[in-house]
């Protein structure tokens, strides 16, 4: 059973789970958590789990081992995150990243980097840097960085008495190991850089004492894992990671192994002591900060339909590395809605939507970084007629318009301001929204008899009023070239004005107008009038428009499209 309680702003959110609960469900995500709030002037987060008494003497007994607990509390290849465990009366703590640089100094054989954003193999022995050697990894999709210690023990010398922490010995044998992490975190598996991979091999291609860290920054969304987190799950990324792995760690234990052969030659021994150029830990380390992409947040997020083209960077004010330094833009990496993309321009957009924009860099030293923002896309919305700030029938375009069917416009001018009002009289608005659907009707079949000719369909059970709405809908939608007139007219995109024309959304919209008029107002809400009013205000636009702008003989012209599956 897991207690958890996290405490911010002044709220305390507390909630408990029964891991039996929820095992017990064919579906976990149908598990009910009840959350309880409260206010508090405390900070941070407590996890308390509770135990059976062989669960929690098996977890204290897995802890009792050194090389256990001191990967847990490095479980993080972070400068500026510390964890520390406290079990049976001990404390452990995480070390600082460099200090196995100063692990059994006289047993030291060479200091080894490795960066394939330069493509350079570094060795440092004696205090000294060696010739750098090339190796190029197969993609730049992921980027590897290692630092090793490799060690060469004389015979008769334990690691055991070197002083090497036992967070580089590996689980299940105790050797010696670099550790893997994963975009900084702790990647348990030890197959992928394995430091025995030479042993098969002859000994004058093996060095297999190393500690150290291996890093691997990748932020495809193919780098996937099995549930434990202890293998890659297999894919053309993965598979080119563990290849690379593979091959570099061979190629480093071979360099290594022939300095040693060399040695022999030339001594008939082999030395050690101190790898690495500086002793200073404030040398080898530099100062590292947090990387960070700071976005310009006085930059325009709401745009109206259509939209210009977007340039992201413009989003973007800086970007600083973990030493400080700026970084080109040209190094970000955007995905719009989860999706890398291959530009930083947006094209133009004809739908109302939202997009999530994430803007990432894979930093040196410290890893991913990432920051998120949206855009909003939407129909601007103009007034119809009538003056009154509190509108509800409104039109998506950049100008407003005003209707010329008189009546019609009168009542649209009623309306907005009966809506104005504290007051909600839903039931008048209702039955007058009605009324204008109603009188564009006829007045559109007072000149467009020909639009009315629609052979009635079984599936569409619907009244008079509501057969002939969606016949102009249909009619309208069917002919391309009718729309884009129309979208032009209105100022509008072809896309945005086109699907506005749902017809099952109208059907839905004159039912609402029925229920107004002829049922209890309890029925309608005020998203059901802002509805209905943006609806009735788009169709009353459109009967003027085909009234004020096309003549008889183009409309007749036009043949009638049956309704069928697609026409909606």
């Amino acid at each position: 059973v897991v207690h958890w309680e996290t405490n911010k702003e002044g709220k305390k959110i507390k909630f408990d789970l029964n891991k039996k609960d929820i095992i017990s469900k064919r579906n976990a995500s149908s598990y009910d958590i009840f959350l309880e709030l409260s206010n508090t002037d405390d900070i941070g987060t407590t996890i308390t789990i509770d135990l059976d008494k062989n669960q929690l003497n098996a977890l204290i007994d897995y802890f009792s081992d050194e090389k256990n607990i001191t990967k847990a509390v490095n479980a993080f290849y972070d400068v500026n995150i510390n964890l520390s465990l406290h079990i049976s009366n001990k404390k452990f703590v995480s070390k600082s990243i460099s200090s196995f640089l100063n692990e059994g100094k006289d047993y030291q054989f060479c200091y080894v980097t490795y960066d394939s954003s330069n493509s350079n193999i570094k060795i440092y022995r004696n205090q000294q840097q060696l010739q750098p050697e090339k190796f190029r990894i197969s993609s730049k999709d992921y980027r590897i960085e290692v630092e090793l210690m490799i060690y060469y023990f004389k015979q008769g010398v334990s690691k055991r008495f070197t002083n090497i922490s036992k967070l580089f010995y590996r689980d299940y044998d105790d050797a010696l190991t670099p550790l893997l992490y994963i975009n900084n975190n702790l990647f348990n598996n030890y197959k992928y850089f394995d430091s025995n991979i030479n042993r098969s091999k002859r000994s004058a291609e093996s060095m297999p004492q190393i500690t150290g860290y291996v890093k691997v920054y990748c932020s495809s969304s193919e780098l996937e894992f099995n549930s434990d987190r202890t293998n890659f799950v297999e894919n053309e990324l993965t598979r080119n990671i563990i290849k690379d792995l593979n091959d570099l760690n061979t190629r480093i234990q071979k360099l290594a192994s022939l300095i040693k052969e060399e040695d022999r030659k030339n001594t008939g021994e082999i030395s050690t002591g101190t790898a690495y150029i500086k002793d200073d830990e404030e040398n080898i380390t530099p100062k590292i900060k947090t990387a960070k992409i700071n976005l310009n947040v006085e930059k325009e997020k709401n745009f109206f339909l259509p939209s210009k083209q977007i340039d992201l960077k413009q989003y973007i004010t800086s970007v600083i590395n973990s030493s400080g330094e700026k970084i080109d833009l040209e190094a970000l990496k955007f995905l719009i809605d989860g999706k890398e993309s291959i530009t930083n321009i947006i094209p133009s957009i004809t739908e109302p939507c939202e997009k999530q924009i994430s803007v990432q860099f894979i930093d040196n030293i410290t890893g991913l970084v990432n920051e998120n923002f949206k855009l909003y896309f939407k129909n601007q919305e103009t007034k119809i007629e009538g003056t009154n700030p509190n509108q509800l029938l409104t039109f998506f375009s950049s100008e407003s318009y005003r209707i010329s069917i008189h009546v019609v416009a009168s009542l649209i001018n009623q309306v907005n301001k009966i809506y104005s009002l504290k007051e909600p009289f839903y039931e008048t608005i209702a039955c007058t929204l009605r009324t204008i659907l109603e009188l564009s009707i006829d007045s559109l079949k007072s000149k467009f008899s020909h639009i009315f000719n629609h052979e009635k369909v079984n599936n569409y059970k619907i009244d008079n009023l509501s057969w002939d709405v969606i016949q102009v809908i249909n009619f309208i939608k069917t002919h391309n070239e009718l729309l884009t007139k129309i979208a032009n007219i209105l100022g509008i995109s072809f896309q945005s004005l086109k699907k506005s024309l749902d017809i099952d959304s109208y059907i839905r919209t004159i039912d609402k107008a029925h229920l107004g008029a002829h049922k209890s107002t309890t029925y309608l809400t005020n998203n059901d009038i802002v509805s209905l009013g943006k609806q009735v205000g788009h169709f009353a636009v459109l009967c003027d428009v085909m009234i004020k702008s096309f003549d008889k003989e183009f409309i007749n012209l036009l043949e009638l499209v049956e309704f069928n599956s697609n026409n909606n």
